[in-house]
């Protein structure tokens, strides 16, 4: 199989450095900073785009030579799921990971498809444009966009599918509780604020007197405070 065959030619391809290949041991693509997963979460599309892992040149992060600087994995994330990596990864391999990189990795988006490239092609040779962006101290840790010109080689590169532990698949349908609460503060506040815009125009209707919920947030000087806070 061959990317051009199931990519659309309106799909972004990103880059970004990575220790080894994906696969059933670390169905993750991760990162260090929470700001960067962040960003990255805000710009992806899950199915659209994709991510080419390249691995490093550092014998200390890319332990394998077989991965140096080579093109190792093709991934489809979820973007809206960042999680702490142990959460995903096989614990022997996180805790390995851990051992020789502490506090690095700590948050991954889930991988939902992956794909590993045939024979690690050399991203020197396969990648030029987009691996010498990898020299820019910015964009370590980051993905960056696939360069045009590279575009051309990488979509003929050679993949064998990966399977993904089928607990990713239940973790992508799992709602935190936290997260429903987020919901309900955003519905809450999003009221008062339109209410806050509709002050001073003139309504007709009756309106009963209740007590205020627990719940009930409060504005002073523009400030939305919370109970514990008035």
């Amino acid at each position: 199989m061959f990317l051009r065959d199931f990519i659309g030619p309106t799909a972004r391809l990103y880059a970004k450095s990575e220790w080894a290949p994906a696969g059933p041991l670390w169905p993750a693509l991760s990162f260090s900073q929470r700001r960067v997963a962040n960003r990255f979460g805000s710009i992806y599309t899950r199915g659209a785009d994709f991510v080419i892992t390249v691995g490093t040149a550092n014998p200390r992060d890319t332990q394998d030579p077989a991965h140096r600087q080579r093109l190792l994995s093709l991934v489809d994330v979820e973007p809206n799921i960042i999680v702490n990596t142990a959460e995903l990864v096989d614990p022997e391999a996180w805790q390995g990971a851990q051992q020789t990189h502490p506090d690095r990795w700590k948050l991954s988006m889930p991988i939902v498809r992956c794909w590993t490239f045939t024979g690690f092609p050399e991203a020197r040779t396969d990648m030029a444009a987009t691996y010498r962006k990898f020299a820019n101290p910015t964009t370590r840790g980051r993905p960056i966009p696939v360069d045009d010109s590279d575009r051309t080689t990488v979509l003929s590169l050679d993949l064998m599918p990966v399977d993904i532990p089928p607990y990713i698949e239940a973790r992508l349908h799992r709602i935190p509780d936290d997260v429903l609460l987020n919901l309900e503060f955003t519905r809450i506040i999003d009221n008062i604020l339109g209410s806050a815009e509709r002050a001073g125009t003139e309504r007709g209707g009756f309106y009963t007197d209740f007590p205020l919920p627990e719940i009930a947030l409060y504005f002073t000087n523009n400030t939305i405070l919370l109970p514990s806070e008035y």
